[in-house]
């Protein structure tokens, strides 16, 4: 189901139009936490909701009986999501294996679906810089990122573990997916691609249309700890 995304003026007036069309991307999917009740945003509508303190921006949907589009003030925002960061918790992503015939084979691909920047600046590009990717575009099987010097793969208890400066975040994944995706190649490397409206959750996705039509990131990262 097509879901509405409803966006205060002034929520449209603060954000950037990177921020709307990545939430315009995700907003129909099926598992959106709302960010008051924790529920998921299942109705015909969800709300666009900025919180913010002197230091960042927390973009994120929700019910809209339970809060309308707006903009909330809200102190000490920076440090609760340092803390999700180092804890591991990490923020809210779609993400998927892949692979491709040319090396390295093995692709991660992360979708941003907490919206987490300082103010004015671009979430997606924060994190990608984060990690020390670089822009991309083009054919999945051209790509060819630098290695980063900032993060890292390497095993976590729900799959693989992204390493990097703030803490790790996880990439959800069934063993026997894992097994074949580490069993591709012998180089320990592998790419690591973020972007704008990915499609991870859709058959087919919209990784190619991203590549070609909309600002993505990507790095070649090194796997770490696996025998």
């Amino acid at each position: 189901m097509r879901r509405r995304l409803l966006v205060a003026p002034e929520v449209a007036q603060v954000l950037q139009a990177a921020h709307l069309a990545q939430l315009e991307g995700v907003v129909s999917e099926p598992d959106n936490a709302c960010a008051i009740c924790a529920q998921f945003v299942l109705g015909e509508a969800a709300s666009a909701v900025v919180f913010k303190d002197d230091r960042g921006t927390l973009v994120q949907l929700a019910h809209p009986e339970c809060l309308s589009s707006g903009i909330y003030e809200r102190p000490g925002l920076d440090a609760v999501m340092d803390s999700r960061m180092t804890s591991g918790e990490g923020i809210d992503t779609n993400t998927a294996l892949g692979s491709r015939p040319t090396s390295p084979q093995r692709l991660v691909f992360v979708e941003m679906r907490m919206l987490w920047s300082a103010p004015e600046a671009d979430p997606i590009e924060d994190f990608a810089n984060r990690l020390g990717l670089v822009p991309v575009a083009g054919p999945i099987e051209r790509i060819d990122p630098p290695v980063s010097s900032l993060s890292h793969i390497e095993p976590h208890e729900k799959g693989l573990g992204i390493s990097h400066p703030q803490g790790v975040d996880y990439i959800a994944t069934e063993l026997e997916e894992l097994t074949g995706w580490l069993a591709l190649e012998a180089s320990q490397t592998a790419i690591l691609l973020t972007g704008r409206n990915l499609g991870l959750l859709q058959r087919p996705t919209l990784i190619e249309e991203a590549l070609m039509e909309r600002p993505c990131w990507a790095g070649t990262l090194s796997l770490r700890g696996f025998s």
